[in-house]
């Protein structure tokens, strides 16, 4: 069993490399990948310790993509963590980041929320900080109840502290993930759409400009759902990946490797994966 889609401290996630590897020990895998959001700071730490513990690895990368109307990320595994073109690219892509947290907390202290920026910043283990650690900040000030209820009223897409941030389009996070020598794979499709007519069309013209893959088994999803995310994936010759999209205690209930309980990712989907590889 495997498990190719999951965060550390180094982005939004609570666990440090070291734990997630004690934990894919725990859970008998036989392969991991680190997908941080925007990082790949966690990338030769990760190497290191599955390579002790015997456990495959490739690294990876979770990007938002500019998509109207919908959550598009796509995955980028085995890039070259120290390719150039990529570096320049994710100090362009955090620096927006850091745009919108200042804009965001502007937004927040306007509507007489009483938060600064150590207090943000002190829910973040890494340097890459998001709405999460906004989040995890409201809860502890009083201000919200759980961080579901931070998004719910302040900082949730279209809400009264939410701000846009800086992001690459679909086809410039293959572009780049390609060019710094990855498999671009999306993430977690029912984010885009719940239509699986509308996502086969999006799919199959992303798999014309360089889409690698497809993920097709998610740590949060029903099984009926698979059926129709594989079959999308052989028709368009993409790979298919799965994940737990674990977070630590910031995904409640979803377990390393098992995700909610009934994923399953099989060992041979790895090997395809690595076969994808540019040589």
């Amino acid at each position: 069993m495997i498990d190719l889609h999951m965060h550390s401290t180094y982005s939004d996630g609570t666990c440090t490399p070291s734990e997630l590897v004690n934990l894919a020990r725990e859970a008998n895998l036989t392969a991991m990948s680190l997908t941080d959001h925007d990082t790949l700071a966690g990338a030769d730490e990760m190497a290191e310790l599955t390579k002790k513990a015997d456990i495959r690895f490739v690294s990876g990368i979770e990007f938002s993509s500019d998509y109207p109307g919908a959550v598009l990320h796509i995955i980028g595994y085995g890039v070259n963590h120290h390719n150039e073109i990529m570096d320049e690219h994710l100090k362009w892509i955090n620096g927006g980041r850091k745009a919108r947290n200042i804009e965001m907390l502007r937004k927040l202290n306007n509507h007489g929320i009483s938060l600064n920026w150590r207090d943000i910043a002190a829910e973040a283990s890494g340097e890459v900080i998001g709405r999460p650690h906004f989040a995890a900040a409201l809860v502890k000030k009083g201000v919200v109840k759980h961080t579901q209820q931070a998004y719910r009223r302040y900082i949730g897409d279209g809400k009264m502290a939410f701000a846009e941030r800086r992001c690459l389009s679909p086809v410039g996070c293959i572009e780049l993930i390609r060019a710094a020598g990855g498999v671009p794979v999306v993430a977690h499709p029912y984010t885009i759409t719940h239509k699986v007519k509308k996502l086969r069309v999006l799919i199959a013209e992303l798999a014309e400009l360089g889409l690698g893959g497809l993920e097709v088994y998610y740590g949060q999803k029903q099984k009926a759902q698979e059926r129709d995310y594989l079959k999308i994936a052989q028709e368009n010759n993409l790979i298919a990946t799965g994940g737990s999209d674990f977070h630590g205690t910031a995904s409640p209930g979803v377990h390393l490797g098992t995700g909610r309980g009934d994923l399953e990712v099989r060992d041979e989907l790895f090997d395809k994966l690595l076969e994808r590889l540019p040589s």
